[in-house]
């Protein structure tokens, strides 16, 4: 029978995976993709059932795909692809369906395409996926019933195999980032032998930064985001009266991290009804700072405009803002929060993945069975555990890179969770920053350290970086203030210099082969 079915490419690799998720028609047998308990259900959700990763080749061949065939299957469809993005098709789509559902059409059909070409591929390594079956309640609006859709997802394991065809074609290649480290699992993982690894220092001096492990507040009460704990009213009182203080000691730009959305949320919900004296949490927070927070969707328009209002509130006053965020959202990775725009980040918990996601728990399995096969964590340096360890702690490393951007920079990194004073999640710490780890033994030393802190770095601002001149906005023209405000540190390339070493180069050349 002819049945909807959601097809996913998934790549459960080194980072948090990203998900490609669209609809396409697949003749698949009832009693494959309809799922009565596998898995069963946990947290809301659906029933599921985990099938090795040769079962996709079955599930194809009920729908009459097969390796004879599947070229004239992808021919069909780039075929029809070609008549979606033809002007005819936009014109008459527009009068039949919706811009987004054509939209949804193209993308599923490129998806499903997609998919194809990596199954029947030589290099395709079944023992590396797995494949994911499960039902969707699905509500379109809010009139209509809801649906059932089934959703069948292949998910690879193995980062190596997409890194290992760009290795084969390169003359060399060269990786680069903060949070490459640890380099020796992050090496097995892509299972390339990296024969120069290079881990440097910061190029700041030790004053330039100052990084505590807060493990309790004011009121000494212990500070730690874990499940059980997270929405306590006495973690989050303590957490919010912990940031008030902290707020009165941080010049201009703040930056505060959390372990998930619904972690934020809860946070703010409860600061906004509960008070201390005459003033909310959040009220006694917004006397001190003007406090912004990360958008969960609307895209990046709505991420513009909460860039823009807390550059906004940093110009108005030193007082500046207060911006939280989320670890792996949309702020934490690739925003420059130079100079002032962050002299202080503060990290609440620790994010580790849903321990109960059957993406992670697969993943945990494959890592074990690549552990045991390779003989052991001595040999192949990552197993399930530490696999899922270190995602937590890069998602960390990205959020405190956000406060040190150039040289003559300076900030601040409050680590307020007590689990941060284990060694165990110190050691996964990006390694610039691990020699400045201290643990505040109460809340007064690290207000006293702060007030410090801030005082001898002063003579720091006169080195900041200039703001680009631009031109006024013209009517009509999209506002690009917040791109403006953050700005990339201009790269200076001594090319005279450059020169210089060649012609001498050139001589030397010369002159031996005159010899």
């Amino acid at each position: 029978m002819m049945t909807t079915t959601t097809a996913m490419m998934q790549s459960c690799g080194v980072g948090e995976p990203t998900e490609v998720d669209a609809v396409v028609g697949v003749d698949v047998v009832e009693t494959v993709v309809v799922v009565d308990g596998g898995g069963g259900g946990h947290g809301g959700q659906e029933p599921s059932v985990v099938f090795d990763g040769k079962y996709i080749f079955e599930i194809l061949e009920q729908a009459d795909i097969k390796r004879e065939n599947k070229d004239d299957v992808i021919d069909v469809a780039q075929d029809v692809l070609r008549e979606l993005v033809s002007p005819e098709a936009e014109s008459s789509a527009s009068l039949t369906i919706s811009n987004q559902n054509r939209n949804a059409n193209k993308y599923g059909l490129e998806t499903f395409v997609k998919a194809l070409q990596t199954i029947f591929a030589k290099t395709f390594d079944s023992d590396s996926f797995k494949v994911h079956l499960c039902v969707k309640k699905t509500q379109t609006s809010s009139y209509i019933a809801q649906s059932h859709c089934k959703h069948l997802s292949l998910w690879c394991f193995n980062p190596g195999l997409a890194i290992k065809s760009i290795a084969n074609q390169a003359h060399a290649m060269i990786l680069t980032s903060g949070t490459l480290s640890p380099m020796e699992s992050f090496s097995t993982e892509l299972q390339i032998t990296f024969p120069i690894r290079l881990e440097n220092k910061h190029l700041i001096d030790a004053k330039q930064v100052y990084v505590s492990v807060l493990e309790k507040g004011p009121s000494f009460r212990i500070l730690s985001s874990e499940y059980n704990v997270r929405t306590s009213a006495e973690y989050m009182k303590e957490l919010g009266s912990a940031l008030i203080n902290i707020t009165r000691r941080i010049p201009y730009g703040m930056l505060v991290f959390f372990a998930s959305y619904k972690h934020m949320q809860d946070c703010f919900e409860f600061w906004q009804r509960t008070r201390l004296a005459q003033l909310t949490i959040l009220e006694q927070l917004q006397k001190h700072k003007h406090v912004v927070m990360e958008p969960r969707g609307g895209g990046q328009a709505a991420v513009k405009q909460v860039m823009q209002e807390y550059a906004n509130a940093i110009e108005a006053s030193q007082g500046g803002a207060l911006l939280l965020a989320v670890m792996r959202g949309k702020i934490s990775e690739g925003m420059d929060f130079a100079d002032n725009f962050a002299r202080c980040v503060v990290i609440c918990g620790i994010p580790y993945p849903y321990i109960k996601d059957p993406k992670i728990v697969q993943k945990r399995l494959y890592m074990d069975q690549q552990c045991c096969k390779h003989g052991g964590v001595k040999q192949h340096k990552v197993n399930g555990q530490l696999w899922y360890q270190q995602q937590a702690t890069r998602a960390v490393n990205q959020a405190i890179g956000r406060v040190i951007r150039h040289r003559h920079d300076y900030g601040c990194v409050i680590l307020a969770d007590r689990r941060f004073a284990r060694t165990s999640n110190q050691q996964h710490v990006s390694s610039w920053i691990r020699p400045f780890i201290q643990s505040a033994k109460n809340f007064g030393i690290l207000t006293r350290d702060l007030n410090k802190f801030f005082e001898q770095n002063k003579s720091l601002n006169a080195l900041m970086k200039k703001k680009k001149k631009t031109c006024a906005k013209k009517d009509g023209d999209d506002d690009g203030g917040a791109d403006e405000q953050f700005t990339w540190i201009k790269v200076r390339r001594e090319l005279n210099n450059m020169s210089l070493q060649h012609a001498d180069k050139d001589k030397n050349e010369a002159a031996q082969m005159l010899a």
